[in-house]
């Protein structure tokens, strides 16, 4: 979990970063970027529904034990360059990039890192409880089709609030 924090504060970091001279020199490229999001959220949710049927595969690499292999995870998320993309698509669908001040950037980080880093923390004391729900076939087309639902309703609210 606090691998996964740093990750997710510098990535979204650099995506504000990235985004607000983007914004400064190419205005149009926000309203571009935003409906990339919308449609972003939109496939994946039609993904997670469509794809709803299959059981969940175990990855043991995720759950190595201890605190270093967990909190080496960040280099993972650091390295990976889909990250980045993911963060400067979507944040421009829920900020206005161009007019950020430094507590609002405070703030989206603290919001980007504290939500993941807190269902971690949780998750991680529940696994076994969510390992036994999530066997239930049932179960997880209940869990995925509620999460493409949400994430299709976050599209559509990027596209219809702005």
């Amino acid at each position: 979990a606090t691998g996964v924090l740093v990750g997710d504060i510098v990535w979204p970091l650099l995506a504000i970063i990235g985004s607000n001279w983007l914004y400064s020199n190419l205005s149009h490229a926000i309203i571009i970027l935003r409906l990339v999001a919308s449609v972003t959220f939109v496939l994946m949710g039609i993904h997670l529904i469509k794809h709803s049927k299959k059981p969940l595969n175990d990855n043991k690499s995720l759950t190595k034990p201890g605190t270093m292999a967990g909190f080496l995870w960040a280099a993972v998320i650091l390295a990976n360059p889909k990250a980045i993309l993911f963060y400067i698509v979507v944040l421009p669908g829920f900020f206005n990039l161009a007019s950020v001040t430094y507590v609002d950037i405070f703030i989206i980080l603290a919001i980007s890192s504290l939500i993941p880093f807190l269902g971690n923390l949780t998750l991680s004391f529940f696994v076994d409880k969510v390992r036994i729900f999530l066997q239930s076939n049932q179960a997880v087309r209940r869990n995925n089709i509620l999460s493409g639902s949400l994430l299709i309703l976050v599209g559509l609210l990027i596209v219809f609030t702005h």
